[in-house]
């Protein structure tokens, strides 16, 4: 009597439920099942018990059955979610608890089995929603940061996890304070949250702090702070929005390093709007153009600074057609004194090429200025000087060759006995007086030469002449000094040489220079080259020789006037330290160069240059 009450209770349970129930046997065939489960899956009572439990999971949820299966044999119960199939073919899903029971005296499976598609459709669509939520907060040009009162990281948006330079699974969980702050300031900003989470302190809404990325990049974020609450009013955490202004911070660095650096220049600046009115001067300005400050500059025009009218406003036209403008002003300062300034002026415009403003830079140049004034009066004076030097040069040289020519001359007749037998001490005097004079009516030629030169008296006489001929006179004329030192001269021609257009005398007495020169100047059994070559529009001749060679000290003296190199008392070699010189001036008035080319102990190099036709 008892079992059968107990089954009748159960049974009223079983067809009353609101889940459907199964009991099948373990190999799975269905021993019982409720109207419920008949109604979800849409068979009939007789249908199901012809089916095995198996044959009603979906495909796609048969693995996780078979493993939940598993469980219940090892624990006698489990719980697992799948899909069921029913008659029409959908799947339905469902949440299945089963566990081992006796059934007539038999184990058996029950299985309640409850429909979980509404709970289904709502975890969707709050899915939904969360991931509509969190596309919002990545498409977010700031970053977004949520914390829990533990610090650790509950929610990051996309902008966030790209800064930090993490996937956002290795952010949350994180504590926000240990991963992601600067060890320097990560104590004391923890200590600050946790007063926060306290409800100690006031929230600071808006604050500028340091993160660091994956690299190790520290970054500066300026943060917007909002509390959570809970429905209690309990404070649960943060959320918090981010701004990288690293970038920015950087430019007003760089831009305040600028302003101190065009703020406390020497040279004065001026910035004007692109309508020319003043909306910047550093001190520098208002010291040159003597102004107390700047109030008495700001919003004036260019135009009011002490320029000319009509030259201020050339400025302004050029700068705005050229972008940029140099050159020379005369300002009036304050007190209407007048000094010389060099503009730099330029127009900054942006990335679109707009005009932001204009920029101007001014250098006093009133010292330069009045430098440069006497630097011209003192080589005018100079010019004045040199002229009347070389005047009275010339002069003195007509009045002394006279008497000159007159005391060779006699001498030449005495020592060519006319007059009767010489002694040879008178002999000897005469000998040193005739070699004195010529000596000294050569120096008189040379200064005479080079005076005509310098006040432009000197005239070139060019006309078409034979090179090699000459080659030949200058080679009678010197082979015998050579000679009587053993010296060897060798003379080579590269190209065809005829004859060139030059003044001949003085063509003559360059060559003849350089070669007189090289033989005082090498030792006995040396030698001297000269080569001459010619181009389709120059003839190029060098002196080679074997001598003691020239310091870099002394190249530089080698064309100054009466300059001659060694020991001035010894007198090693004689000449009149103007040879060079004139060869130098000679071949510039042919519109030529002069080179030279030495090094101590191995000889020097002398070349010209000058065209092969003088018009």
């Amino acid at each position: 009597m008892a079992l059968e009450n107990s089954e009748q209770k159960f049974k009223v349970i079983f067809e009353n439920a609101n889940d459907g129930i199964t009991i099948n046997e373990p190999g799975g065939r269905f021993l019982e099942v409720n109207h419920i489960t008949c109604e979800k899956l849409g068979y009939s009572r007789e249908e199901l018990l012809q089916k095995k439990s198996k044959d009603m999971i979906s495909s796609e949820s048969s693995k996780l059955f078979i493993e939940h299966m598993k469980e219940l044999y090892q624990y006698g119960h489990t719980v697992t979610g799948s899909e069921v199939a029913c008659k029409n073919g959908t799947c339905s899903p469902v949440e299945l608890s089963m566990s081992f029971i006796e059934y007539r005296g038999k184990p058996a499976i029950l299985s309640i089995v409850r429909d979980i598609t509404e709970r289904k459709k709502a975890e969707q669509m709050l899915k939904y929603e969360r991931d509509c939520a969190q596309n919002y907060l990545d498409i977010a040009g700031t970053i977004i940061v949520a914390l829990n009162a533990e610090q650790k990281v509950m929610l990051i948006n996309k902008k966030g996890s790209e800064l930090l330079g993490f996937p956002k699974e290795d952010i949350l969980g994180k504590n926000w304070f240990d991963a992601f702050i600067p060890e320097k300031y990560g104590q004391a900003t923890k200590k600050s949250y946790a007063q926060l989470m306290s409800g100690n302190v006031e929230p600071v809404k808006n604050f500028e702090d340091f993160i660091i990325t994956k690299r190790g990049e520290k970054r500066i974020i300026k943060w917007y702070n909002s509390i959570l609450k809970d429905e209690e009013g309990r404070i649960t955490g943060t959320l918090s929005s981010g701004e990288d202004i690293t970038e920015r911070k950087k430019v007003e660095e760089e831009m305040k390093v600028r302003s101190a650096a065009m703020a406390s220049a020497l040279t004065a600046i001026v910035i004007a709007n692109p309508e020319g009115y003043i909306t910047y001067v550093n001190s520098a300005f208002l010291k040159l153009w003597g102004y107390s400050s700047e109030e008495e500059v700001l919003g004036r025009s260019v135009r009011n600074l002490g320029f000319s009218e009509v030259k201020a406003t050339g400025v302004i036209n050029t700068l705005f057609s050229r972008g940029s403008w140099a050159g020379e002003f005369v300002c009036r300062r304050k007190d209407s004194t007048e000094f010389h300034v060099h503009l730099s002026a330029s127009l900054v415009v942006d990335e679109a090429g707009k005009t932001i403003c204009i920029m101007g830079s001014f250098l006093d140049i009133s010292g330069h200025k009045e430098a440069e004034k006497m630097m011209i009066e003192a080589r005018m004076r100079a010019e004045d000087a040199n002229r009347a030097k070389s005047n009275f040069l010339a002069s003195m040289s007509h009045e002394l060759r006279t008497p000159l020519n007159s005391i060779i001359g006699f001498a030449d007749v005495l020592r060519e006995r006319t007059f009767g037998p010489l002694n040879d001490r008178q002999a000897k005097y005469l000998n040193n007086i005739s070699i004195s004079g010529k000596h000294l009516l050569k120096l008189i030629d040379d200064i005479l030469d080079l005076s005509r030169v310098e006040t432009g008296k000197m005239e070139l006489n060019p006309k078409e002449f034979s090179v090699p001929k000459m080659f030949e006179e200058i080679k009678v004329t010197l082979a015998p000094l050579a000679l009587k030192r053993n010296i060897k001269m060798i003379w080579k021609t590269e190209g065809e040489l005829k004859s060139i257009r030059a003044d001949r005398t003085k063509f003559k007495q360059i060559l003849y220079n350089l070669i007189d020169n090289a033989i005082k100047f090498t030792p006995e059994n040396g030698l001297i080259k000269i080569d001459t070559g010619v181009s389709k529009e120059n003839i190029s001749i060098s002196v080679t020789d074997s001598g003691p060679g020239i310091s870099i000290a002394d190249q530089k003296k080698l064309f100054e006037p009466f300059t001659q190199l060694g020991k001035f008392e010894s007198r090693e070699q004689p000449g009149t330290g103007l040879g060079l010189v004139i060869v130098k001036k000679y071949v510039e008035m042919h519109g030529g160069t002069v080179r030279v080319e030495s090094r101590i102990g191995a000889g020097s190099k002398f070349s010209f240059t000058i065209p092969l036709i003088l018009e």
